[in-house]
């Protein structure tokens, strides 16, 4: 039996399937490249995880995913809406840099964030409680745990192009810690 511990699930917008793998296609160039630079997370070239639009994350999540797919059900109610990707950029934390997209913040991200986040911040580490509700960013990751002198040094050399969607597929997204990401469950959205 997989520890309940180890698995992570996260709430994600997903991308139209082209832009996904096109998305993935240039991440993994990028891994290859710089994930030894990292500072946490997977140094071995090798990237995990599926592009996508975080709005909430839930760890030790095994034990919960009824009551998340009740919340997930309840969010689906929400009409599809576009998403505007902006430009690559730099955001810090305490200990590292992350080179995102930016997410245009509409209404729409925001009450989908909410219908999503609020029920279920109870089971949001304190960590992660710091990034939702008013302080949600919508973003999308390229690369994490950089050192800041090389994630700007990076920021410079990567070149990636905005582009612009309709989010009408929302999804649990499982990852057990070390292994590839798997889309749990997915939800459409009213269209």
């Amino acid at each position: 039996m997989i520890d309940p511990h180890s698995i992570i699930a996260t709430i994600i917008i997903n991308l139209p399937k082209d832009k996904q793998e096109e998305l993935q296609d240039q991440i993994n160039i990028i891994y290859k490249k710089y994930s030894k630079f990292r500072l946490s997370g997977s140094i071995d070239g090798i990237y995990k995880n599926i592009p996508h639009i975080t709005i909430a994350r839930i760890e030790d999540a095994q034990k919960n995913l009824k009551e998340i797919d009740e919340v997930m059900q309840n969010a689906s109610k929400c009409n599809n809406f576009e998403i505007n990707i902006k430009k690559l950029k730099l955001l810090q934390n305490e200990s590292s840099s992350h080179i995102v997209f930016e997410i245009e913040k509409s209404k729409e991200i925001l009450e989908l964030h909410n219908k999503i986040y609020s029920p279920l911040q109870y089971l949001i580490s304190e960590d992660w409680k710091k990034f939702g509700g008013e302080n949600y960013l919508p973003h999308l990751t390229v690369i994490s745990g950089l050192p800041q002198e090389k994630a700007n040094e990076i920021l410079k050399e990567v070149k990636l192009k905005p582009f612009n969607f309709t989010a009408n597929i929302i999804s649990i997204k499982i990852m057990e810690l070390g292994e590839k990401a798997t889309i749990y469950k997915t939800y459409t959205l009213k269209s």
